[in-house]
């Protein structure tokens, strides 16, 4: 009988080690590589959009700047601040491309952390968590901000588990979409001082890709191009025109996808909806050079030294 025991106490330990080892083990952010920035410091100013002053995010392991973009928490009102990523120097022009808690700003000493469960959290300084990435725990090993703008956690392959292109706030670098099955619109902010979702956006829906107007809750479409040929996502995209790339206008082009799983559209599908034309001195190397049309939106061009450029959509708060 005790034989038994002891034989059947054997099996269910070599039961016990084997569902050990067939559980997966996440690939986790290596230390060197965790960082805990508190928003605390000397404030930055100058040629900046809404008039805001900025901290710049840097830590031991990332600058998180690439040529123009960089992070940042900047303010419009004293101690009211937003987690963000600019397009821009100070010396020239600095122009803020994504939020990431505009309807929920933190205080001073509120922290952004990146943590080896590979979770970016945001959050002020009693701990209370504003906003966060949600990746914990799914394979994320590192956070990088990528030349075009966007920023990502990715796994020890690359593949991208976040990236701040999928959440779009009231704007759209080149090459970043707006889908159906995500984040399907562009909202505008209030005002240059109020950075919370204003009256106007731009909706990509069954009907088409509408301009609208939030009436007392009511939304009233305005302007946009209706029809069901958009399919489920749209891409901002940009191309100068007569073939030369330091041409004077800039031709901005929604590629419209059918499938979002689809390689890219043949030129035939692209929408060539906007044109604009920047303003400035061309001749200035490394010189911001933007235009802003007289609508809810508007459409910059930027331009850094002659071959580099960079351009957004965006959704402004009023005529």
């Amino acid at each position: 009988m005790a034989t038994k025991t002891s034989h059947s106490a054997v099996l269910l330990l070599f039961s016990l080690i084997a569902f050990l080892f067939a559980i997966p083990i996440q690939a986790q952010v290596p230390a060197n590589l965790t960082f805990k920035f508190i928003n605390q410091g000397k404030l930055g100013d100058g040629n900046i959009e809404y008039h805001a002053t900025y901290r710049v995010i840097q830590t031991n392991s990332h600058t998180f700047y690439t040529n123009p973009f960089g992070l940042c928490f900047y303010n419009t009102t004293p101690d009211s601040y937003i987690f963000a990523i600019r397009a821009g120097v100070p010396n020239d022009e600095v122009r803020w491309v994504w939020d990431a808690n505009r309807n929920h700003p933190v205080h001073e000493k509120a922290t952004l952390s990146f943590g080896k469960e590979g979770n970016l959290v945001l959050g002020e300084a009693d701990g209370t968590v504003v906003w966060q990435t949600n990746t914990a725990n799914k394979g994320v090993t590192g956070i990088k901000l990528l030349q075009n703008g966007n920023l990502v956690l990715h796994d020890k392959n690359g593949r991208f588990i976040w990236q701040s292109f999928d959440y779009p706030t009231d704007t759209l670098l080149v090459g970043q979409s707006i889908r159906t099955n995500g984040r399907n619109k562009l909202v505008s902010r209030k005002s240059d001082t109020d950075s919370s979702d204003g009256s106007y956006s731009m909706v990509l829906d069954k009907t088409g890709f509408g301009m609208y107007l939030n009436n007392a809750g009511q939304r009233l479409i305005y302007g946009g191009w209706t029809g069901t040929d958009y399919g489920s996502t749209v891409t901002f995209d940009c191309q100068t025109t007569n073939g030369f790339e330091d041409a004077i206008a800039y031709e901005l082009v929604f590629n419209v996808n059918q499938n979002i799983n689809a390689p890219p559209p043949p030129p035939q599908s692209k929408r060539r909806l906007l044109q604009v034309r920047p303003v400035g001195s061309p001749a200035r190397k490394g010189f911001w050079v933007g235009a802003r049309a007289v609508q809810p939106q508007s459409w910059d061009s930027v331009r850094v030294g002659q071959k580099r450029t960079t351009t957004r959509l965006r959704m402004l708060s009023t005529f």
